[in-house]
């Protein structure tokens, strides 16, 4: 984010706000689709049902050189699987956490999330493996996903975004729920976490590969990419 560092004045940001909060906020049914973010109003949110996933990121201690190599290498190539799913409306990296937004008005759109989710798994293998080789540590992902409503508000200045919107605040429990399950240790190495409504949301081929935790309210699994698996099997 490029901050934008105009002088504060203390009089327009008074009249900045009375601006925002006397602005009429009309009850408005969730979208099933994610809007572009021009159409997102400069003076108010929207909300809209999409699909959020949260993965975490562990890496076995290593020295630090190597280590910021690792992590630089697999959060671009993950930023690569994420975007390349054709609903991927925004990526957001902080620290091990990395959290991508989707427009998911089909059922396939969600499935094809869960494809990604599928090579995110894989991608960690393969980073672990050419790692090795320069004396890296073994990286370990936690993966949460989940289908709710999320609220949505353009990013910065309201003055500065009328003319250059320059992102979007992501806001809502999918958030919460997405972290909650990433940051959850993953038993029999079911490190991919999703919520009932999401499996309820995808074909049977989809559904057997997942397993409901016992007493608990999601389903785990722990499934790779078969290209990308082949090549880590093929080269150890």
């Amino acid at each position: 984010m490029i901050l934008d560092t105009e002088k504060y004045i203390f009089e327009d940001s008074l009249a900045r706000i009375d601006k925002m909060l006397g602005v009429a906020m009309s009850e408005q049914k969730p979208s099933m689709e994610l809007p572009f973010i021009n159409d997102i109003p400069v003076d108010r949110g929207l909300c809209s049902y999409c699909t959020v996933m949260t993965v975490r990121m562990e890496i076995e201690k290593c020295p630090t050189v190597e280590r910021l190599k690792e992590m630089k290498v697999f959060q671009s190539e993950l930023s690569a699987i994420l975007s390349s799913h054709n609903q991927c409306v925004d990526i957001i990296a902080l620290g091990n956490y990395v959290t991508a937004v989707f427009s998911t008005p089909l059922k396939v759109n969600i499935e094809g999330v869960i494809d990604k989710a599928a090579m995110v798994n894989s991608l960690a293998q393969v980073v672990s493996k050419k790692g090795k080789d320069i004396g890296g540590g073994a990286i370990s992902v936690f993966i949460g996903i989940h289908y709710s409503v999320i609220a949505m508000m353009r990013q910065g200045r309201m003055n500065i975004n009328e003319t250059e919107p320059k992102g979007v605040v992501w806001m809502g429990d999918i958030i919460k729920e997405t972290k909650k399950l990433a940051d959850m240790d993953a038993p029999d190495y079911r490190n991919l976490k999703i919520t009932e409504v999401v499996y309820n949301n995808m074909k049977d081929t989809y559904q057997k590969l997942f397993h409901k935790e016992l007493l608990e309210d999601y389903y785990g699994g722990d499934i790779i990419n078969t290209k990308m698996k082949n090549w880590v099997n093929t080269n150890r």
